[in-house]
């Protein structure tokens, strides 16, 4: 057989004669269920005749049972020799199904092989092309899962002319779009180095909501332009509070006083002279000389002394 079917000469052959089915005591039968509906229809239902009315209800009940019993019992005799040729043909089409999964399991196993075989090759090919696109490293490049199709692919293993175009095509265009991303980041990480400010967050607004360079640079000009402008304004706001601070606040015996509310703020700290006595070598004197001019300290003479208390 050159199709999977079943052919005239081994399809199943019937012995099958239609019969007829015939009620022959069907005109009493009918008969008596009518008698039996009618002499209860017309039942009136009192206080008296209730038990009557439940009787004849469970009479009723047991004739449709045993109408139903009658019914089920002749069909399934009916039914008996096709049950048999169903049972059969049952267990025939069990085998198949069996047969054929059985074959189905070693060719799904065969192509999970060969395309675990197209894969490695694949992988091999692109890990060569790659070295060509300084941008790309190929663990970052997820690789489509119908290029791995065996129409893919030559007889002998090889990819397809068509396979190599199209990897060289999207490496290509990969490599374009990383160059252009790189030079992006180093474009505003090198202006927000200029202007002295973080890049994380600008270099953020590159990677993460796709602002263009130029976006960005406005960004941190305007962000500058702000900060200035905060800072020149906290500043002037300090001069003002200080200065509406000073106009009632006065030096009473040391202490600065809220001349308003009578608040000590802060008391006035004078500086302290301290004297010492040195005894040094001219070496030593030489070396000390050095230290205080180094760290810029000067010293006072009794002249110095009193000009400074008098400014204090």
């Amino acid at each position: 057989m050159t199709e999977m079917q079943i052919s005239a000469s081994i399809e199943p052959v019937l012995d099958y004669k239609p019969a007829v089915i015939e009620l022959k005591n069907s005109e009493l039968l009918t008969s008596y269920v009518d008698k039996q509906i009618t002499k209860y229809q017309d039942l009136l239902i009192t206080d008296e005749s209730l038990t009557e009315a439940k009787k004849s209800r469970a009479d009723l009940n047991k004739l449709n049972k045993a109408l139903a019993a009658q019914r089920t019992s002749i069909k399934k005799e009916i039914l008996k020799p096709f049950a048999e040729v169903e049972s059969l043909l049952k267990d025939l089409e069990n085998k198949t199904k069996q047969a054929s999964s059985s074959i189905d399991q070693g060719v799904k196993g065969l192509e999970d092989r060969q395309r675990t075989e197209r894969e490695t090759v694949l992988e091999n090919y692109l890990q060569d092309v790659i070295q060509g696109y300084p941008h790309l490293v190929l663990t970052d490049f997820s690789i489509p899962e119908d290029w791995t199709n065996k129409t893919n692919f030559t007889k002998s293993s090889g990819l397809a002319v068509s396979l190599t175009r199209t990897v060289a095509e999207t490496f290509r265009s990969l490599e374009r779009q990383k160059a252009t991303e790189e030079s992006n980041l180093e474009t505003v990480r090198a202006y927000a180095d200029a202007k002295q400010v973080n890049p994380d967050p600008y270099l953020r607004m590159l990677t993460a909501m796709d602002y263009q360079p130029a976006d960005i640079i406005r960004a941190i000009n305007l962000d500058i332009d702000n900060a200035k402008k905060q800072a020149e304004q906290a500043k002037l706001d300090a001069e003002l509070k200080a200065e509406e601070e000073a106009s009632h606040q006065q030096v009473i015996n040391d202490v600065v006083v809220d001349t308003d509310t009578g608040e000590r703020i802060k008391k006035v700290e004078k500086p302290v002279f301290w004297y010492y006595g040195l005894i040094l070598t001219k070496d030593q004197k030489e070396k000390l000389d050095n230290f205080l001019m180094i760290n810029q300290i000067k010293l006072f003479g009794i002249k110095e002394k009193e000009s400074w208390k008098n400014k204090s």
